[in-house]
């Protein structure tokens, strides 16, 4: 398994095992950082380590304190932690942890075969997580620029909603006949005069109806 980079954090207070655990997990690859206490564990996890190894029984807080601590920094809220403990290993324990936001747990003494296997299915969720977290991010933003793109269109096809209106009123209000048309010809709109001068309808005029009262010869 390839385990250059991924950055564990060892919280235990039991000098000697943690020594052990740690030696074994550098051996493996695994770039480890060592904390005795709950109060070490809470500010080197600050730093982000890839996934926490977490002994229940710490001397100043404990691990399931600590846990909820983590779980609760927006910061650290989404690094895995895997609690390890010799002495709370019964359901009750174990669902507290679980409870306290604790992602896995491993009662000791620790097979570093589970140990190492845990790890690396932690940190791959923690990475797909991120991986999808990013690409959310992308859509996110993608949309966004859609939706100011369709706004900022909305304007500009009101603007000239607004703009045409302006004209008609003002065309409307003139006494030369006015009329407005595509490019082939064909006339779409007259304004008041002209059918004030022709004597005739809407209906009458739409498309080539301007023909019909036009006199080639003059």
């Amino acid at each position: 398994m390839h385990t250059n980079g991924i950055r564990i954090l060892l919280v235990d207070d039991t000098e000697a095992q943690r020594y052990a655990v740690a030696h074994t997990l550098r051996n493996a690859g695994f770039q480890v950082q060592e904390a005795a206490t709950g109060e070490e564990a809470l500010n080197f996890a600050l730093q982000v380590p890839d996934v926490i190894l977490l002994d229940v029984k710490l001397p100043d807080i404990s691990g399931f304190d600590v846990c909820r601590r983590l779980k609760a920094n927006p910061t650290t809220a989404r690094v895995p932690v895997i609690q390890i403990s010799a002495h709370f290993i019964d359901a009750a324990h174990r669902i507290e942890g679980f409870r306290g936001g604790a992602d896995d747990y491993i009662a000791q003494p620790v097979s570093f075969e589970e140990l190492v296997a845990k790890i690396h299915v932690w940190e791959r969720v923690a990475r797909v997580e991120a991986q999808l977290r990013n690409k959310n991010a992308e859509l996110e933003m993608r949309l966004q620029e859609t939706a100011r793109a369709v706004a900022e269109r909305e304007r500009a096809e009101q603007a000239m909603r607004d703009s045409e209106a302006q004209f008609r009123s003002l065309a409307n209000a003139i006494p030369q006949l006015c009329w407005m048309a595509n490019g082939d010809g064909w006339i779409f709109w007259y304004n008041q005069r002209w059918y004030e001068y022709t004597g005739t309808t809407p209906e009458q005029m739409e498309g080539w109806g301007w023909q019909s009262v036009h006199d080639p010869n003059q």
